[in-house]
């Protein structure tokens, strides 16, 4: 039998948790990529999945062009995406630079857990709609994909 001791280092409570909160956000991002991983049990068009090369993953086929795939996680506490805040912070301008510096031979998708706002005309989800994409739900919670 082993014997335990005191660990203040494990008994004294952080003062904060930013690592869990950080890593909680690519859980999302990990979940994605994974179930792409297991789709090639089934999709023999699927290569490979490549982790974190160029974007968070991207997707190789066999008679496809490869795919960048950029995976957003927006807290439940900040406001759904904006087409500004999709160019910016939600990463579209830098998944288009991705795209733009392989020469355009390949496809790309922007993937979130958040769902798009919606309304008059110019809104993320008409941007979503004239790219190509869709609105899922996942775990129960909605996520949204713009493919570029």
């Amino acid at each position: 039998m082993t014997e335990t001791t005191s660990d203040p280092a494990l008994e004294v409570d952080p003062s904060d948790d930013a690592g869990a909160l950080a890593q909680s956000r690519f859980q999302f991002q990990v979940e994605l990529a994974t179930a792409r991983c297991v789709r090639m049990l089934v999709d023999d068009d699927i290569v490979s999945v490549v982790f974190e090369w160029h974007e968070d993953y991207v997707v190789q086929y066999r008679t496809a062009l490869s795919k960048l795939v950029s995976v957003k996680h927006l807290e439940s506490s900040q406001p759904r995406w904006t087409v500004s805040s999709l160019c910016s912070d939600g990463g579209l301008k830098h998944l288009f630079e991705r795209w733009q510096r392989v020469e355009g031979r390949c496809t790309s998708r922007l993937q979130t857990n958040a769902g798009l706002r919606t309304g008059a005309s110019g809104t993320p989800r008409h941007l979503r709609r004239g790219l190509g994409g869709s609105d899922q739900k996942l775990g129960g919670g909605a996520r949204s994909e713009i493919r570029c």
